[in-house]
């Protein structure tokens, strides 16, 4: 699990470099980068992992996902998904819906659901924590039901 790619500003940046070497040593060792989707569905039915499994993941929105890790995701032929805070989505450092469409079009790149505005869900009413978690805006934008929800450790 990512959050981002680039010069180490804080605990939540992994190198650029160091990304390139994790991704080389996966493709020099034979694992097999799969999309969440495909593990999950594996997990559903019961059925046993296989060994040298991994899926890439990246949380929140960074612009750098789509400027340092989508090409040496590209390079590899290794799918991710990304899990999106809706609202931050063309905002500051945030993505793009251009990137968005971009990365989704490439075929190895998913998008899952964050939440709308990245918040705190407990501190929240119930009627605003539903808001939060309503992934529909994200699937009608992208074209995709279906979309994995996922809430951070923070928001819960």
């Amino acid at each position: 699990m990512y959050h981002k790619i680039g010069e180490h500003k804080d605990i939540l940046y992994v190198r650029e470099k160091l990304f390139q070497r994790q991704m080389a040593y996966l493709k020099k060792n034979n694992y097999n980068v799969v999309p969440l989707d495909t593990l999950v569905d594996k997990i559903k039915n019961g059925e046993n992992i296989p060994r040298k499994w991994v899926v890439i993941t990246f949380d929140d929105d960074h612009e750098n996902l789509y400027t340092k890790a989508y090409p040496i995701l590209k390079k590899h032929q290794f799918p991710a998904i990304v899990f999106l805070a809706f609202d931050a989505i063309g905002k500051g450092a945030s993505l793009s819906w251009d990137q968005i469409t971009e990365m989704q079009r490439s075929g190895l790149i998913t998008f899952g659901y964050h939440s709308l505005s990245h918040v705190m869900l407990p501190l929240l009413t119930e009627e605003e924590a539903t808001r939060e978690i309503d992934k529909r805006p994200l699937e009608e934008k992208l074209g995709q039901k279906g979309g994995l929800l996922r809430l951070s450790k923070r928001s819960v």
